[in-house]
């Protein structure tokens, strides 16, 4: 397979347009052999749908994940336990690539189930997401040593998907969710709605901002972050902006967490992890929310176990399972 995609490039791609995706994904749903990455990579990166919004809007029931950071053995264990699209709808935070070793499997399954599956998986934008990041932290030279002379064309072609993916989602009205956080220059959802797409390596703005931004509880207000880019956003922050618009819970990732999670004291933001075992450098665990049809939300994580970690998550999931 292998030779012939190196010889007849072409005469492939114009098959694999009449792929029969749920048959291909489950074939190739536990391994991705290399002669099959560059062909396929290259088509699923041009048909992404380019109709979403900026900002969309999820029905519950979903399953929210934070980042995963090209683990594709813990993404593939993520659907063992909880379930495959569609039988779950599932929004993913951002985050795709980078750091891991297996980014290019993590982007295409996923990019495989946004084709076959367009109502049960959406794909939000993280700053690993960008080129500028994704070129220095390991995106670009996987792509160069898995899809060979073609490594350079395909990377491009990712980035332009990545380009037009959605920044934020708003599950039923009441939970915002996006990849880093909150901007002071953020005054109104239509705003972020209507920001027309491509968005090409954001530096500044709304949109960066979403991309970049950290909570953190040792300020009230705003402060530049200590990332270079982006906003750190204190509890005063959390609170206006559920407040003026309506919100229940913030969701995002963006940030290692040892339990998989981080939930602000007043139960109104929620940081998401969904990586275990990071990198092979933490024992940390890989946690995701579930959102039910009432809004009522359960933590599940993946190991590695932790008793203080399933005492947090069993404290956080008893009795009403609203965040609020």
């Amino acid at each position: 397979l292998q030779s012939q995609l190196l010889r007849q490039p072409r005469t492939l791609l114009k098959s694999i347009e009449c792929l029969d995706y749920p048959e291909f994904i489950d074939k190739h749903y536990n391994r991705i052999e290399p002669g099959v990455r560059r062909a396929y990579s290259r088509h699923h990166c041009s048909a992404m749908s380019h109709s979403e919004k900026t900002l969309i809007d999820v029905d519950p029931p979903v399953i929210i994940v934070g980042d995963i950071h090209g683990q594709f053995n813990d993404l593939i264990n993520m659907f063992l336990l909880i379930g495959r699209p569609p039988e779950k709808r599932y929004l993913f935070l951002g985050d795709y690539v980078d750091r891991g070793m297996m980014s290019i499997e993590c982007i295409m399954l996923l990019l495989a189930y946004k084709v076959c599956y367009p109502s049960a998986v959406y794909l939000l934008r993280g700053n690993h997401e960008c080129a500028r990041v994704n070129r220095k932290y390991g995106f670009w030279n996987e792509c160069l040593l898995h899809l060979g002379e073609q490594g350079e064309t395909i990377w491009a072609m990712f980035q332009r998907c990545f380009n037009n993916l959605p920044v934020s989602a708003l599950v039923a009205t009441k939970i915002l969710c996006m990849h880093g956080g909150l901007s002071p220059s953020l005054d109104s959802l239509d705003d972020v709605r209507n920001t027309a797409k491509p968005v090409r390596n954001p530096f500044r703005g709304v949109i960066n901002d979403m991309l970049w931004a950290d909570p953190d509880l040792n300020i009230l207000d705003w402060r530049t972050s200590s990332r270079g880019s982006g906003f750190a956003f204190g509890s005063h922050v959390i609170d206006d902006f559920c407040e003026r618009f309506g919100l229940e819970l913030i969701v995002r990732a963006h940030q290692m967490c040892l339990d998989g999670f981080w939930v602000t004291p007043n139960r109104r933001l929620l940081t998401l992890f969904s990586a275990p075992m990071y990198c092979n450098l933490y024992r940390n665990a890989g946690t995701v929310l579930e959102v039910d049809d009432q809004l009522r939300c359960r933590l599940i994580s993946m190991m590695p176990e932790s008793v203080r970690m399933i005492a947090r998550i069993n404290s956080l999931n008893c009795g009403c399972c609203r965040f609020l």
